[in-house]
């Protein structure tokens, strides 16, 4: 008797291996479940690609709208206006006085 026949004995062996097979029975089932639903994708990808080509052509044999014209207003001239040349200086603006109110009883200084 040799070591294989030894461990085909061994009641646990015997369900390892029947619980592999009937894992490898699974896997190989849905690798072929998988196959189909690739190949259908596969098939719609190639409809899609055909109805996208089927409406491109349509739209190009369609003559275009044709737009009323646009009316092109003649542009407006401006007056050009004096360049702000910075001298350095900046503008002093006098400050304007507050009157004095209730809550405010002295002129306010700048």
């Amino acid at each position: 008797m040799n070591i294989q026949q030894i461990l085909e004995q061994d009641p646990r062996i015997v369900e390892i291996r029947q619980k592999c097979n009937e894992l490898t029975k699974i896997k190989y089932q849905k690798i072929i479940d998988i196959s189909h639903i690739e190949a259908d994708i596969i098939k719609f990808s190639g409809i899609y690609e055909t109805i996208g080509k089927e409406i491109v052509a349509n739209l190009q044999k369609v003559p275009p709208v044709e737009q009323p014209p646009v009316a092109v207003e003649e542009p407006v001239e401006t007056p050009i206006a004096e360049e702000n040349i910075d001298d350095g200086f900046a503008e002093v603006k006098e400050p304007t006085p507050v009157a004095p109110t209730a809550e405010n009883t002295t002129p306010k200084e700048e």
